[in-house]
């Protein structure tokens, strides 16, 4: 897929990243940070984003959710709501296109919670296909949020994860996030219940 309009800060942006992964110590594939592109997210990406989002459960939550629940996760209805939320651009959506090829994906917005200030952010959601996972994608994408939601005047960026996630949250740690004290909320997916934790950004730290 070539498009025009790569982000905006890509070269610069991608030299960041090699630094970054040197600072946090995680493992990249040079090649890989080499040849990706960090782009708006368009309605023809919208199938490889559900595509993305479905495997990228499947595999994180194996040991969490039960097998059936993420086994019946439908791709056509992401495929949907992913295509609404494109055009409608809330959440904003960038993709990560590695050799041109759709490897993840990373939405964010302001703080969806009462009474959050206007200047606090949130990553909605982040997923990267697992055979992309260990290689600087997600660290790249987590970035570019970070930077775009900068330049819109966000103080703070946010994100739920479960608890339960360990892999996930060194992830973030790795990438300076804070734990949010007293942040523990739970839910029930699919009769499973489980909990989440905030992690937090400053965007001038």
């Amino acid at each position: 897929m070539h498009r025009h309009g790569t982000w905006p800060t890509s070269q610069p942006f991608l030299s960041s990243v090699s630094r970054a992964k040197r600072h946090t110590g995680a493992r990249a594939s040079a090649q890989t940070l080499a040849v990706m592109n960090i782009l708006p997210a368009t309605a023809e990406d919208a199938r490889a984003i559900a595509e993305i989002h479905v495997r990228a459960w499947q595999h994180a939550y194996s040991a969490i959710f039960p097998r059936e629940a993420l086994a019946s996760l439908s791709v056509e209805k992401r495929e949907h709501l992913w295509q609404q939320s494109i055009a409608a651009r809330s959440p904003d959506v960038l993709v990560a296109l590695a050799d041109n090829k759709a490897a993840g994906f990373i939405a964010f917005g302001p703080l969806r919670q009462e009474n959050a200030s206007a200047d606090q952010a949130e990553i909605w959601v982040i997923n990267i296909d697992p055979p992309f996972w260990s290689q600087g994608i997600g660290t790249a994408l987590m970035l570019a949020a970070r930077q775009t939601l900068t330049g819109q005047g966000y103080r703070s960026v946010c994100l739920w994860v479960l608890q339960e996630n360990s892999r996930a949250r060194r992830f973030y740690e790795a990438l300076g996030m804070k734990l949010h004290p007293q942040s523990r909320k739970e839910f029930v997916y699919e009769g499973t219940s489980v909990s989440e934790v905030l992690y937090c950004w400053h965007t001038d730290g």
